[in-house]
């Protein structure tokens, strides 16, 4: 992953996180050309847009991955809630479905279906539900690292709410 940080002298630097744990930089690029567009005002992470005339090609894919994961974020944090929603949904019918199960004409496959049943509840209690848990908890953890570029870009850089 690349991380885009902007200092106040309208420089625009691009590190992986390797480097950014040495704290080496790998493209430094004018910022005169590359903004910041928030499609909408709820949006976590900004849109960068550039003339790729003026950009050098080197910084063209970590701006890429950069606008690519802010999509990928919000497109995440926008179905968390209604997955989330819709397996409680199935964790609260759990002792409904379970008579369904039983009441339904499975003949000699009742006792395989009750067993996978209550096997598929289980997974989905404590695997899947803090599973999507975690999900939600570091993608907000990365859309708080990628608005590090808004934060810290140069004063120079524009920022416009479309």
């Amino acid at each position: 992953m690349y991380h885009i940080i902007a200092s106040h002298e309208n420089v625009l630097v691009v590190m992986s996180s390797i480097e950014m744990r040495h704290i080496k930089c790998s493209v430094a690029v004018g910022c005169d050309s590359v903004k910041t567009v928030r499609l909408r005002p709820d949006l976590l992470c900004p849109q960068i847009t550039y003339d790729g005339r003026e950009v050098p090609y080197q910084a063209i894919p970590a701006f890429i991955s950069y606008n690519t994961t802010g999509r990928y974020i919000h497109e995440l944090l926008d179905k968390v809630p209604s997955v989330t929603r819709s397996l409680q949904l199935v964790l609260n019918d759990e002792r409904q479905l379970e008579r369904e199960i039983l009441v339904a004409s499975l003949g000699r496959d009742s006792p395989i279906a009750l067993e996978n049943y209550r096997h598929n509840i289980e997974v989905l209690r404590w695997s899947v539900m803090p599973a999507i848990a975690e999900l939600e908890r570091r993608t907000k953890a990365v859309a708080t690292e990628l608005l590090l570029f808004e934060k810290l870009r140069g004063s120079n850089t524009a920022s416009v709410d479309a």
